[in-house]
C-alpha cells in the first residue's frame, strides 16, 4: 500500500515466506511514525527511512534490518 501524505510517500507492505512474517515499510524525510507489530504489546518510534522486520512465528523472535 501506498499513501502520498502531506510531507512524502508513506509505502507498506507485507507477506509471509513458510512461518515468517515479513513486513517492509518506509517513513518520508522529516517524519517519524509509532508502530505496533502484530502480537507485540510495545509501541517502537521510527525515524524517517525504509525497514524490513522479520518475525518468526514459531519462537515469536523478531529481527530488523
Amino acid at each position: 500500500a501506498e499513501y502520498r501524505s502531506p510531507v512524502g510517500l508513506i509505502k507498506s507492505e507485507w507477506r509471509y515466506e513458510d512461518k515468517v512474517w515479513i513486513w517492509q515499510f518506509s517513513i518520508p524525510t522529516g517524519s517519524e511514525a509509532v508502530i505496533t507489530v502484530p502480537g507485540e504489546k510495545v509501541n517502537s518510534l521510527y525515524q524517517a527511512g525504509s525497514y524490513k522486520v522479520v518475525v518468526e512465528n514459531r519462537t515469536g523472535e523478531r529481527e530488523e534490518a
